[in-house]
């Protein structure tokens, strides 16, 4: 998948969308004097770009999107025996596909942490409240049912370490873990995760 120049229309739409727009407003004033990790912009577009790296490294499966271990399959379920519902062959395609491909991606990343704000508040499990919170985002933003599906199913499995290597899902949440920037992360010692969950050189 060539990774420059791609023109994302319907990313931009969600960048756009004032539901969108005030989740994660509510997510920056409830972790405004959070010494850890963030959810903001700058992580979303950090988990979308390591995941185009490692999409255009690895040949991801977007056959059907894969069980949550914690809640029912999210709704826009694939059948693998249809070939539209493969991007497979969108790495070697033209110019549209790819960047549908790119999209679908960033999409994903965008939305994948939009619950936190509730689950701060609630209790809710996030990825779960990013899922639902996330649906009609996507309809407005003009992705087809399909597509809604793969998009869902990478959000709600964004903390699955089960999902299959290759899937969309697996390289959302390979991307998710590897933007953590905890080599520099002065609040590193006071993390609850232990050294071998912290990325603590850089890697991809």
């Amino acid at each position: 998948m060539n990774l420059y120049n791609k023109h994302l229309p319907r990313v931009n739409r969600i960048l756009g969308d004032e539901e969108y727009l005030k989740y994660i407003h509510e997510i920056e004033e409830l972790e405004r004097d959070r010494i850890f990790c963030r959810h903001n912009m700058e992580h979303f577009l950090n988990v979308a770009r390591i995941a185009c790296l490692l999409d255009h490294d690895d040949s991801y499966d977007a056959s059907e999107p894969v069980d949550s271990p914690d809640a029912s399959k999210p709704a826009g379920s694939l059948d693998s025996s249809k070939p539209e519902d493969s991007l497979d062959s969108s790495k070697t395609a033209g110019s549209h596909e790819t960047s549908s491909r790119a999209e679908i991606i960033y999409a994903a990343a965008l939305l994948h942490d939009i619950g936190r704000g509730h689950e701060y508040l609630t209790g809710v499990r996030h990825e779960e409240e990013s899922a639902r919170l996330a649906s009609p985002i996507i309809r407005r933003a003009g992705f087809n049912d399909e597509e809604e599906g793969l998009i869902i199913s990478a959000i709600a499995n964004h903390r699955n370490k089960e999902c299959p290597e290759g899937r969309l899902d697996s390289i959302i949440y390979r991307a998710d873990k590897l933007s953590r920037p905890c080599y520099y992360c002065k609040a590193s010692q006071l993390c609850h995760k232990t050294d071998d969950k912290k990325n603590l050189e850089l890697k991809i």
